[in-house]
């Protein structure tokens, strides 16, 4: 749940850690999620995924929170989530677990919009990023092999 709502919000750590039930909106027909960001203040309210949304409807309301510990706890720290989140990798064999983060979900949030054919202004209005330049390296870092394969292709046919 923890890595789904990071990646299908596209929001950092502590955003995530931070948001409750009644953050959960429903505006005309669709569901959306209110965040105000910590970090910028931004204010954004971001629609809900449908696999986000199956999750939601699968998770206990045991608090006002929607994330929480093993202990059924709200995350007090986001270091405290990332460390779920490397856990969960590390029991599901995943072998390079200690490079994943909870940033990096945000991240990959960017490049699948950005992949998806989202212009930076529509991935900013999902993720909340006020500096189009971090959103520009994220795309050049996810166009980077498609890049590099076409033009050793056109080398190739050299």
């Amino acid at each position: 749940m923890h890595c789904i709502c990071l990646l299908y919000t596209g929001q950092r750590e502590i955003d995530v850690i931070a948001m409750k039930w009644t953050d959960v909106q429903r505006r005309g027909d669709v569901d959306m999620i209110f965040v105000k960001q910590q970090k910028t203040d931004t204010k954004v309210r971001i629609p809900i995924h449908p696999k986000l949304a199956a999750l939601l409807a699968k998770t206990p309301r045991i608090n006002d929170y929607i994330l929480n510990t093993n202990r059924r706890e709200p995350f007090a720290s986001t270091s405290s989530i990332s460390n779920t989140i490397k856990s969960t990798l590390r029991q599901c064999g995943v072998d390079n677990w200690r490079e994943y983060s909870g940033h990096g979900l945000r991240a990959s949030a960017a490049c699948e919009l950005l992949e998806a054919g989202c212009n930076e202004s529509l991935v900013a209005a999902i993720t909340g990023h006020k500096d189009l330049g971090v959103l520009r390296r994220y795309l050049a870092e996810a166009n980077q092999e498609k890049l590099a394969l076409k033009a050793n292709g056109k080398l190739i046919a050299l």
